[in-house]
């Protein structure tokens, strides 16, 4: 199942390397760049994903377990270059429009720096979630407060999170901010 999983891969990865080589050297850079590049990218791609819902009964596939082709194995093909076609054009669309103003700019350098440390962020945002959690357990029992904190789920299940969505937005933030400001302090040394 391993070399499956890789194998199965492989060509969307090279999709990535062949846009790099061949196709990036095609689209015009931001500054003068239509806006109908990236939305005839974007409904080619749907309607290409659509026709493929239609004629092949779903785009249903595991690359966990290398199974559940919905009726060919070329559709995991076809899905992954429509998609990256979709996200590529999303995000042309994006920094076309976000690009506009100077304030925008600062949006645009702040993603940039999350996407440049997106391998920090995927690593150390659960262990951040537990300081967290740890720092509202320890007030909890120190002080008394946070009484809705759940001490036996913290105990046992590592994807606990406390309290409502708007506390949920602040473990967002620091599972960004933090790794983000570890990796970058680390990368100016």
């Amino acid at each position: 199942k391993d070399i499956g999983r890789i194998l199965i891969m492989l060509p969307g990865f090279y999709f990535g390397v062949i846009y790099k080589k061949y196709v990036d050297k095609l689209i015009p850079k931001e500054g003068n760049m239509s806006y109908a590049i990236p939305v005839g990218m974007v409904l080619v791609s749907v309607i290409c994903q659509s026709v493929l819902v239609k004629s092949c009964g779903g785009l249903a596939f595991s690359t966990v377990w290398v199974s559940s082709f919905a009726n060919n194995a070329v559709i995991p093909f076809v899905t992954v270059l429509t998609g990256i076609m979709f996200w590529l054009s999303v995000a042309m669309l994006v920094t076309k429009l976000l690009s506009l103003n100077k304030i925008t700019a600062k949006v645009i350098d702040a993603l940039v720096v999350i996407g440049r440390n997106t391998m920090g962020i995927m690593l150390h945002h659960l262990f951040v979630f537990f300081l967290f959690n740890l720092s509202l357990y320890e007030m909890s029992q120190k002080w008394n407060i946070l009484k809705e904190f759940d001490v036996e789920v913290f105990r046992t299940d590592i994807y606990y999170a406390y309290g409502t969505n708007e506390i949920k937005l602040v473990y967002l933030v620091l599972g960004v901010v933090i790794p983000v400001l570890i990796y970058e302090v680390v990368r100016k040394c």
